[in-house]
């Protein structure tokens, strides 16, 4: 038996599909996003190995920083002794160039290779200091400076020679004395860019400013000229070498025979000669 309501939804159907036949309305089904299941454990240990992660990667910058400070300060101390012997070789080296007329030829030779051996010195001392990035370019400065300046002072042997022995081409000398004084001055203008660059590593350390020096003295400037140098040394009677020279000694008592080309003295308590 149908009923009214029956004939109203068959009619409602048809007026929205054209049938009379009802068709199931879509169901749509609701399901709630999945979501991993963490324990707290497992978060906990992942929390914990970040955070050790993090620790050990700052106690790595610090320590790396510590010892790169402890690097620089090692360096510029090292580096300050080494500029302070070279301050001191300089003004033996200003002085040995004003006391060539008074020296012989023997005493000049040693006086400079006494001075290249403690620049030389000096030179291996810093060398053997490791070089902190923070310091690099003023290690390499001070480098070309202290290594010009030893190489000049260890060739002034040679270039004097040159210029007072008489066999020697007087251009020989002056050309190699104008070597060791243009190394010298390699080295000063070296120099002179480290104090520009130590400032802002002295801000940052608080350290004290290197020795102010240069191996040719601006007020001196004459001693570092090749040619008057040469001048000078050829007049310098005592630097010269010495050849052929007789030696004649007599004695008390005298000799009372030769045998086989040798004198033979009578027995005596002292000889005089």
């Amino acid at each position: 038996m149908f009923t009214v309501d029956f004939f109203v939804r068959r009619i409602r159907c048809f007026a929205r599909t054209g049938s009379t036949h009802s068709v199931p309305e879509k169901v749509t089904m609701a399901y709630n996003s999945y979501t991993t299941y963490r324990s707290p454990r497992r978060r906990r240990r992942t929390v914990l190995l970040v955070f050790l992660t993090i620790l050990v990667a700052v106690f790595a910058l610090a320590v790396r920083s510590r010892s790169e400070q402890r690097d620089v300060l090692d360096f510029v101390a090292v580096a300050r002794e080494t500029l302070g012997e070279h301050r001191e070789i300089a003004t033996q080296a200003a002085t040995l160039l004003l006391d060539l007329g008074d020296l012989e030829r023997q005493v000049v030779l040693d006086r400079i290779a006494t001075l290249h051996s403690r620049a030389l010195a000096a030179n291996a001392n810093l060398a053997a200091i490791p070089v902190a990035p923070e310091v690099a370019v003023l290690a390499g400065f001070i480098t070309v400076a202290t290594s010009s300046w030893t190489n000049a002072v260890g060739s002034l042997d040679e270039a004097f020679l040159a210029a007072v022995d008489e066999d020697q081409d007087v251009t020989v000398g002056e050309r190699l004395l104008a070597s060791a004084f243009e190394e010298l001055k390699v080295g000063d203008r070296a120099y002179g860019r480290v104090a520009e660059l130590l400032a802002p590593i002295s801000d940052e350390h608080s350290l004290d400013a290197f020795p102010v020096f240069s191996y040719i003295d601006p007020a001196q400037i004459n001693l570092y000229d090749a040619v008057l140098t040469a001048t000078r040394l050829r007049t310098f009677r005592l630097l010269q070498e010495f050849r052929d020279v007789a030696v004649s000694v007599s004695v008390d008592p005298l000799p009372v025979s030769e045998q086989n080309g040798v004198a033979v003295f009578p027995f005596a308590d002292t000889f005089t000669a």
